[in-house]
């Protein structure tokens, strides 16, 4: 806690470290703990990519990944929310109506790449870089086809090949 004297921002960030604290005291089990913590800083450090805390904690962590799985189900909500939010912000200048809904959808398919993204990594172990590709620049058909696939697949070539 002795860094935090030295953060300058102290003083628009004590209501959230508060609100953590107030968080932990509620708490029962030192894995409730972690993930309140984790949760804290993947919302608080813009500087630390989620891949990147997901990776120090699957490594470190005897439970990490299942610390991750929850995580990462408020990483898609995240998601979502700023989908919803970039849809909003465009929707001023296109219409409220559609800038909405286009929000919600991009909310949508950054959620379920997400979710598959996580599939293809629990199934199969760290995704190359072509499969990285593929998944940031899928249309949501290509997701839906994708995420059906995974299922049954026996590798990733089996997830992909088909289209």
């Amino acid at each position: 806690m002795a860094v935090l004297a030295y953060v300058k921002e102290l003083r628009d960030r004590l209501p959230a470290i508060l609100g953590l604290l107030d968080e932990l005291a509620q708490q029962r089990s030192g894995l409730e703990y972690l993930e309140t913590v984790l949760r804290y800083i993947s919302r608080s450090v813009d500087t630390l990519k989620p891949d990147e805390l997901r990776q120090v904690v699957t490594q470190t962590l005897t439970r990490g990944d299942e610390i991750m799985s929850t995580i990462a189900e408020q990483w898609i909500q995240q998601g979502i929310q700023q989908g919803i939010q970039q849809g909003i912000h465009q929707g001023i200048q296109q219409g409220i109506h559609q800038g909405i809904q286009q929000g919600i959808q991009q909310g949508i398919s950054q959620g379920e790449m997400l979710a598959l993204k996580r599939q293809l990594e629990r199934r199969f172990g760290a995704l190359p870089a072509w499969v990285e590709e593929k998944l940031t620049t899928a249309n949501q058909a290509s997701l839906e086809s994708w995420a059906d696939r995974v299922l049954e697949a026996t590798s990733l070539e089996d997830v992909f090949d088909k289209d």
